[in-house]
């Protein structure tokens, strides 16, 4: 029952990505043929430019009576060819990415109504008009049933402006086309956004169970303080940040007309480039030189005499090892999936069995493993002298990186500007001061960074102590700055444009 449980739980979540991954799908492909759109039409508005030149030319001319007007510009131009030419040019004034996403309505309708018929929709919030419009449409999809002509009877209060001038009919009544098409769209980022809550889902579940039960926080709320040192009423913390945001003020101003890197120019701020230091980079590569040449698996295999990293992969079962050797067998998987080399040619390479080599895979390499594992490396090389002359292991970075896979895969998905014609992925990583990789993700390369950026901060189970995050533009949002502060934790991230950026008071500085 526990199996069934969790296999409902984990095809719901999959109907749910498959369902997030088309409607993103539609929308990219009605942008791109509303650009193809624009390009064809482009030829014809040149031509209409032609029109005009030549029109101009008729009514300028001092010599044409007014009453002659008329045809001595059909004489130039005939009436077909200018309402041809106005015809193109409304059309291409009303014409937007909503039009080419009507013409796969046809597609999306095959499973649209079989998923509001299989899963059941909530709300985080009663009343919700999106949850009623789903409702309304899974009557309506069953057979005999027809869409309420009058806005009165049908939930409207979820359609933004975009789509209203779509789906709401000149004589007051809704177009059950749009209506489809715009629930369809609308139930997607509600689902993205926690508005709409899914049944026996694991992802798109309730908000709520993301966070601590209110019963539970009452009684953890002490020991909560004690660790994080913050306020205990928002109020008060904000009072505290406005205090500290203007003794930051404070000081910039102070230091602004003594800083060669920091100023400001034309109203913006511009903040030079630091330029390296050629006595550092002689020296990168004089170390460079003096470090012994290894291959691969001798570094792999000496490192686990220092660390013992191997002793983590245990078997799934808590069974003996059947085969010689399995730390050599551990190593050749280890390099194989870190260099993404099939199995069949690494064991051409280091003579070991094809079969075993999957047999060790499957029972020994999981992710529980693999992070008990690289926690065991981060913390003995935390506990290295050497580290701490690099960093204090308390400051951290994360940023992602797109690699193109060659197999079909859930996450993976297009982006023609990274992968060209084929899929990607994103893999996310945390990396200390101290240069030890603490965490690992894998996430479809259409997710923001920023979503995933608290994710191994929170899942970080080794020695060190994170008290300071960054990220690039990818990954931040305004909300990211607030979750780390109530964390305790700093966010300083690098933000690409900083001059285009807006900031924000807590407090207005002068009365509104």
């Amino acid at each position: 029952m526990a199996f069934l449980a969790e296999t409902r739980e984990r095809l719901t979540d999959e109907i749910l990505d498959l369902y997030d991954h088309r409607m993103a799908q539609t929308e990219r492909d009605a942008r791109r043929d509303l650009e193809t759109h624009r390009l064809h039409t482009s030829q014809v508005l040149q031509r209409i430019v032609g029109y005009f030149g030549q029109i101009a030319s008729v009514l300028l001319n001092e010599d044409i009576p007014e009453t002659s007007l008329r045809s001595e510009i059909f004489a130039l131009i005939s009436r077909k060819q200018l309402e041809e030419g106005l015809a193109s040019v409304l059309e291409q004034r009303s014409l937007d990415k909503y039009h080419f996403f009507n013409r796969r309505y046809v597609y999306l309708r095959q499973f649209f109504p079989m998923l509001l018929k299989t899963l059941t929709f909530q709300a985080h919030q009663s009343p919700d008009t999106l949850l009623e419009a789903v409702h309304s449409l899974r009557d309506l999809n069953e057979p005999q049933s027809k869409l309420p002509k009058h806005l009165e009877d049908v939930a409207t209060g979820f359609v933004s402006t975009d789509w209203r001038r779509h789906v709401v009919n000149r004589d007051g009544t809704v177009n059950r086309r749009w209506y489809d098409l715009c629930v369809m769209w609308e139930l997607r980022n509600a689902l993205r956004s926690g508005r709409i809550w899914v049944e026996n889902s694991h992802r798109y579940t309730h908000l709520d169970t993301y966070l601590m039960p209110k019963d539970i926080w009452r009684d953890q709320q002490k020991v909560f303080f004690e660790l994080i040192p913050i306020e205990h009423r928002a109020d008060d913390r904000l009072q505290n940040l406005q205090s500290q945001l203007e003794t930051e003020f404070e000081a910039l101003d102070q230091q602004l007309p003594h800083d060669n890197a920091l100023r400001i120019e034309n109203d913006r701020i511009v903040l030079t480039a630091h330029e390296g230091r050629e006595e550092l980079t002689a020296l990168s590569e004089q170390i460079q030189h003096l470090m012994p040449h290894l291959q691969l698996p001798e570094l792999l295999h000496e490192v686990d005499t220092w660390v013992h990293f191997s002793q983590h992969f245990q078997h799934a079962g808590h069974s003996p090892s059947r085969i010689d050797q399995l730390d050599r067998h551990l190593y050749a998987v280890l390099l194989a999936q870190a260099r993404n080399i099939d199995f069949k040619h690494m064991v051409d390479v280091v003579d070991l069995s094809y079969r075993q080599m999957i047999w060790c895979n499957t029972w020994y390499i999981r992710e529980e493993t693999l992070q008990q594992a690289t926690r065991q490396l981060v913390n003995y090389q935390y506990r290295q002298p050497l580290s701490h002359y690099w960093g204090d292991g308390r400051f951290s970075s994360s940023d992602g990186q797109r690699f193109a896979v060659a197999v079909r895969t859930q996450n993976a998905t297009p982006l023609p500007r990274y992968f060209g014609y084929g899929r990607g992925l994103t893999f996310l990583t945390w990396t200390s001061n101290q240069y030890s990789q603490y965490g690992t993700l894998v996430t479809p390369p259409t997710a923001g960074e920023a979503a995933y950026t608290l994710d191994k901060i929170l899942d970080n189970e080794s020695e060190l102590d994170i008290k300071e995050h960054t990220t690039d533009t990818a990954g931040y949002t305004d909300l990211i700055f607030a979750l780390f502060d109530l964390l305790g934790i700093q966010f300083a991230p690098r933000i690409k444009d900083i001059s285009d950026t807006r900031l924000y008071f807590i407090t207005p500085p002068f009365p509104i």
